[in-house]
């Protein structure tokens, strides 16, 4: 969980690379759709918060998380197990939640 000060310096996703502490899941069993479609959901959040910010900064680190998860959608696509027509499926169904088209 995020510290308020780390909340305040990150939107979701952080500067730190430290070593990763979540479940050890061999990368062939990975659900690459699944995390492809967090990544875009973030997307959306902070294209939001990006374009409607409160200061100048908080758009600014919006910007700068755009890049990390865009990186990450990439990152995903070329997983051996990513499903091209789930991930629009998904894709399809955030932008409906999110009120786009």
């Amino acid at each position: 969980m995020k510290t308020f000060k780390q909340f305040l310096e990150s939107i979701i996703y952080n500067d730190h690379s430290g070593p990763y502490t979540g479940p050890m899941i061999p990368y062939e069993k990975q659900n690459a759709t699944k995390h492809y479609l967090t990544h875009f959901s973030n997307r959306m959040f902070l294209d939001r918060v990006s374009k409607a910010p409160k200061d100048f900064k908080e758009k600014l680190q919006a910007e700068k998380e755009i890049k990390v998860a865009d990186r990450k959608m990439d990152h995903w696509k070329k997983h051996m197990n990513y499903d091209h027509a789930a991930a629009l499926a998904g894709v399809a169904e955030i932008k409906k939640q999110w009120g786009e088209s």
